[in-house]
């Protein structure tokens, strides 16, 4: 895989170049395959090296999928009430997103390549040009969305070990908010290992996510799968992308489920 990671960087080099040649971005029309392989493959590279887009565009501040009105976090309002307001409408993007897809499955009708393309075309570069400290609620959730939108614009099999920024700094956020005592704060990070698990950590490194998993789920009195899964679809989740994967972990970590999940006792708010 290393040697697969030394080639997609050279790769990205020469495409670069190709495209610098040819006036950029801009000269190749929107929406180009070009575009769209170049994009996904310098988001991939900017979350293992930490550094700036070679294609980076400004994009307003402003929701890009989402309406005006539906802008709004209530499902974060009280376990992050100090919530970056760029990080809340990047959110709500994503939210809109997600919501689109999953009614697409339900109905069987297809989202066009126009709406998809919003997504790629403003998400990740929001989210790659704003950093805060890494124990707030904010750089937790910027981090996050990161390895969600990676999970949808860059499903390489075994990437996740070679994005060394991107976990590197999402394991230190984790961390820091372990020891949160608020039922809504583990629910949040219930979710946050699933894709986090998924998008990055694919093979590597997992026994400490295991634990902090458990004891969120213990913390917030659910035993089963099937209890487990409401409290994902309070956040960022789209059923056909996440839920097969996210089940499979979960059969993997508790294969017994209910008297696995108990071994972990929850912490209450008086014993920290």
């Amino acid at each position: 895989m290393l040697q697969d990671f030394v080639m997609l960087k050279a790769h990205m080099d020469g495409l670069y170049r190709l495209i610098q040649l040819r006036g950029g971005l801009a000269a190749l029309g929107e929406g180009s395959m070009v575009e769209h392989k170049a994009q996904r493959i310098d988001f991939a590279l900017c979350l293992a090296t930490g550094e700036q887009s070679r294609f980076f565009r400004e994009v307003p501040w402003v929701p890009h999928i989402a309406t005006d009105g539906a802008t709004r976090c209530p499902e974060l309002r009280h376990v992050c009430p100090d919530l970056d307001s760029r990080i809340q409408t990047i959110w709500a993007d994503l939210r809109e997103f997600s919501k689109a897809a999953n009614d697409a499955t339900r109905t069987n009708v297809k989202m066009t390549p126009g709406f998809f393309s919003r997504l790629s075309q403003s998400v990740p570069y929001r989210l790659l040009a704003i950093e805060f400290d890494v124990a707030s609620n904010s750089e937790l959730l910027r981090l996050c969305m990161l390895a969600y939108v990676k999970y949808l614009l860059t499903p390489i099999k075994g990437f996740g070990r070679h994005l060394a920024y991107l976990a590197k700094r999402i394991k230190a956020s984790l961390l820091a908010h372990q020891l949160v005592p608020d039922k809504g704060a583990d629910g949040l990070i219930v979710w946050a290992l699933f894709v986090v698990a998924n998008s990055v950590y694919e093979d590597f490194d997992r026994e400490w996510m295991q634990d902090m998993m458990g004891q969120a789920v213990s913390n917030l009195g659910l035993h089963t799968w099937e209890e487990i899964v409401p409290v994902l679809e309070r956040y960022l989740w789209i059923r056909v992308t996440f839920e097969g994967p996210a089940k499979a972990l979960y059969r993997q970590w508790w294969p017994q489920g209910n008297s696995s999940l108990r071994k972990y006792p929850a912490i209450s708010a008086k014993a920290l």
